[in-house]
């Protein structure tokens, strides 16, 4: 099989596959789903937004203090909101040597 028949053969069942979502046989292509949308955040991520929000920027050690969380747990919320763009890490370290975080899209909290 040459590289353009991969090609059409690949866009025929990208095709099909849609196809079947719009008729409601399948969900949805995950490169056709919206992340910001499905899923939802769960409360403990709008926690862990709304704290950052509210200090402007925040770490791992103030997230943890502040929100009373185990030190792991508020490493999973914050990677999970900096995959889900609505958090970034930025590029200086604080005094202590500690990641700072802060909010992207204010508007949406």
């Amino acid at each position: 099989m040459t590289s353009e028949q991969e090609h059409n053969l690949g866009a025929a069942m990208l095709a099909y596959e849609r196809m079947q979502a719009r008729l409601g046989r399948r969900a949805p292509c995950p490169a056709d789903r919206n992340d910001r949308s499905v899923p939802k955040l769960s409360r403990h991520h709008m926690e862990v937004l709304r704290f950052i929000h509210a200090r402007d920027t925040a770490t791992h050690y103030d997230i943890t203090g502040g929100l009373d969380l185990h030190a792991k747990m508020s490493i999973i919320y914050v990677a999970h909101l900096i995959t889900r763009g609505f958090v970034r890490a930025l590029p200086k370290l604080n005094e202590r040597g500690e990641t700072v975080y802060k909010v992207i899209n204010q508007h949406e909290i």
